[in-house]
């Protein structure tokens, strides 16, 4: 495959985007981009995005777990099982949280006036904080209640009860901060050894269900260099998602990619093993999608029947390249939930999305008449939004911006459903086409909101 175009053409896939540097690249620029570049942005007042056209794997990283450092006027140090505090400012203290399908459990909490903090260390687990507060706040004095988060969000959060949480990713550590009236906690859960439903293998759990996403298949290896899985295709549309940690075997090439394969017939391809947190909970991260079906040169393959799909290491030739003992390749499929009866700027529209372990419901969705831009504004309280575009002109930037700041990364690309982002407050939204929209141009904003 020696274009953009051309795998545009045989993916039909959920993003037909490339991940473009801020200045618009030349042909050149734009096949290195297919082929080399992988996108990782933060989640968290960004959008995060990667192109279908572009397989995102991830990289275990070597992190060692902190200390938990409270500050507060008390402290409860972590607690054992059997000693979770009856109650803190006001309200009962779960011992458990389960956050996307996960268990936690209680480890200690600290108390104060008026503002607390936990200052979080990084951690190869995941660690959820939840926060409470002991004042009678009620439904539209919420702005008296603030959540800061280590990554530099500020929010008002829509409850004060332990019910809501932020969680920690792997390798992810800071200060967050909880402010109210009056008494206020802070409650730290960590990781337990319980596992969700679904598959385990290598160490490795792929979750049953993803929100409304449910696992078709899952494998891994360990000093392999392929990965290939009989998967029987279903009614609803197929998405994959791969994760690795490579250790080049003796001979192995400086650039490694990883291709995908759908009964020998290669698919898409991208590099960068950078996404340390996805180890943890690889279903969730979910890169490439067929909402049209998957077609290869034998034509349709439709539900029901069994294809081979591969994922596999290769050099830049595409040859098959050596990996070391301890290298690890794991993927995953999911037939993805029911969607909305519509669409969005031509793309399907899921009822549920999953961010930071928190489930998020579909609300609300805006669209621009074809050829315009789009501009909304959204409520002034934490949501999650993803942007679908469609008709874009070849070589024409697609970017959203939240109060006239570019947020996220840029793409190019015709059509495409960019993966959903955490914004904490409301304002301005916009959708805009560097180089102006074609005269098919659609594009659509869509809102989610905390599940209850």
């Amino acid at each position: 495959m020696s274009s953009l175009d051309d795998l545009r053409t045989s993916l039909h896939a959920h993003a037909h985007a490339d991940a473009v540097s801020e200045h618009a690249p030349d042909e050149v620029s734009r096949r290195a981009a297919v082929r080399d570049r992988i996108t990782a942005v933060r989640r968290r007042r960004r959008v995060a995005g990667t192109a279908a056209a572009v397989l995102s794997v991830a990289l275990v990283g070597g992190l060692a777990g902190g200390l938990n450092l409270f500050r507060g006027d008390s402290a409860f140090g972590p607690a054992g099982r059997g000693d979770v505090p009856a109650q803190l400012a006001g309200h009962p203290v779960p011992p458990t949280i389960e956050a996307a399908g996960w268990t936690y459990e209680y480890a200690g909490s600290v108390t104060g006036t008026d503002q607390v903090e936990i200052e979080l260390e990084e951690s190869d687990r995941p660690q959820v904080v939840a926060w409470a507060n002991g004042a009678d706040v009620g439904s539209g004095d919420l702005d008296d209640w603030t959540v800061s988060e280590p990554d530099g969000d500020v929010y008002q959060p829509g409850a004060a009860d332990f019910s809501q949480y932020w969680r920690a990713d792997p390798g992810q550590g800071g200060t967050l901060r909880f402010s109210g009236p009056g008494e206020n906690a802070l409650a730290l859960f960590e990781l337990s050894d319980e596992r969700p439903p679904g598959v385990t293998v290598e160490g490795l759990t792929f979750r049953e269900r993803v929100a409304g996403d449910r696992l078709v298949a899952a494998d891994a290896v360990r000093g392999e260099g392929s990965l290939t899985m009989s998967v029987q295709v279903p009614e609803g549309v197929l998405s994959f998602g791969a994760v690795c940690r490579i250790e080049p075997g003796v001979g192995a090439p400086e650039t490694i990619s990883l291709e995908v394969l759908v009964d020998g017939e290669m698919m898409v391809s991208g590099t960068g093993c950078d996404r340390p947190d996805a180890l943890f909970d690889p279903g969730a991260h979910q890169f490439v999608s067929w909402p049209d079906g998957i077609r290869t040169s034998a034509g349709q393959v439709r539900p029901g029947e069994t294809v081979e799909v591969t994922a596999r290491f290769v050099d830049d030739a595409g040859d098959p390249v050596p990996v070391g003992d301890e290298a690890l390749l794991a993927a995953g499929l999911y037939e993805q939930g029911d969607p909305l009866p519509f669409m969005a700027a031509g793309q399907p529209v899921p009822r549920l999305v999953e961010v930071d372990g928190v489930t998020w419901t579909f609300d609300r969705v805006a669209r621009s008449e074809p050829g315009r831009p789009l501009v909304t504004t959204l409520p002034d309280e934490p949501a999650v939004i993803s942007y679908h575009f469609s008709g874009v002109p070849d070589g024409h930037l697609v970017r959203l911006l939240v109060d006239g700041k570019p947020e996220g990364t840029q793409f190019m690309g015709e059509d495409g459903a960019m993966p959903s982002g955490f914004l904490p407050s409301g304002g301005e939204v916009s959708l805009e086409v560097e180089g102006g929209p074609g005269p098919r141009t659609r594009l659509a904003i869509l809102r989610y909101t905390r599940q209850q």
